[in-house]
């Protein structure tokens, strides 16, 4: 479980975002904006990502202490691949994840010649499971899964410091905090609706306007009932480029031991 929980939340830690330097005006409360154009602004922020490349170094808290190891993520929400890349000191890759098939995680744990394959997008008894493909992919890209649920907002809450939208599909819920200049989405927790276990919270604090769009710099994931979070600096940030099918599929030994991991 470990190790699963230290690919599925490869991100990074929440802080405060303040604005530059003391001679800009400080911004005590957020400008008003209607539903269907905030809604269209973070759509069109997201529909032009197409591929992600990250980079960065992390640090895994548990129960047994913090662990510290290196990351390399790559994503194409179009095709919905995606692969992780973990590491440690000098270079050596431990862990390497990937989406094997469209319902299944393969985690392969290089010192033990070992691939656990694991069920995603179901209810399993008693484990807590990664979210479907699709969703997953862009939690990996270091982007809110608004596009999924795109038109079932239930609730557009105004506070100071910009919005609250809650949207419920079948039986997941997204509730998502987003802030302006320009607006985007600061963090969010997508819900398993009925399983109080099946939580994941994602924060956003720092980032920066790349070509239109807000793109964090740190992020933190974590799993509540888990009590297990990663934080992550983002070194690279890579947008629509293209990505070898290489990195998306990586060769495996021909003597390591799969296994179900449930």
């Amino acid at each position: 479980m470990k190790y699963y929980i230290i690919a599925v939340l490869c991100f990074s830690i929440c802080v405060s975002f303040f604005l530059g330097c003391a001679a800009q005006k400080e911004i005590t409360e957020a400008p008003k904006i209607s539903e269907l154009e905030l809604l269209d602004s973070l759509l069109a922020q997201d529909t032009v990502i197409h591929s992600v490349r990250l980079t960065g170094k992390g640090k895994y808290y548990s129960s047994s202490g913090k662990h510290v190891f290196t990351v390399g993520l790559v994503t194409d929400r179009d095709e919905q691949k995606m692969a992780a890349y973990i590491g440690g000191p000098l270079g050596t890759t431990f862990t390497i994840l990937w989406l094997c098939h469209k319902d299944s995680l393969c985690i392969y744990i290089t010192y033990r010649k070992q691939v656990l394959v694991e069920p995603i997008g179901i209810e399993l008894e008693g484990v807590v499971l990664p979210p479907s493909a699709r969703i997953m992919i862009d939690m990996f890209s270091g982007i809110a899964p608004i596009a999924q649920f795109k038109d079932n907002l239930t609730n557009f809450e105004s506070i100071p410091a910009g919005y609250y939208l809650t949207f419920e599909k079948d039986e997941e819920a997204l509730v998502a905090l987003v802030k302006p200049e320009p607006w985007h989405i600061d963090g969010y927790q997508w819900i398993k609706k009925g399983n109080p276990q099946q939580i994941v919270d994602v924060q956003f604090g720092e980032g920066e306007v790349i070509d239109g769009i807000w793109r964090p710099s740190k992020m933190k994931i974590s799993a509540p009932s888990l009590d297990q979070e990663i934080n992550i600096i983002i070194d690279k940030d890579s947008r629509n480029i293209e990505i070898s099918d290489s990195l998306f599929f990586p060769e495996i030994p021909q003597d390591v031991e799969w296994l179900r991991a449930f």
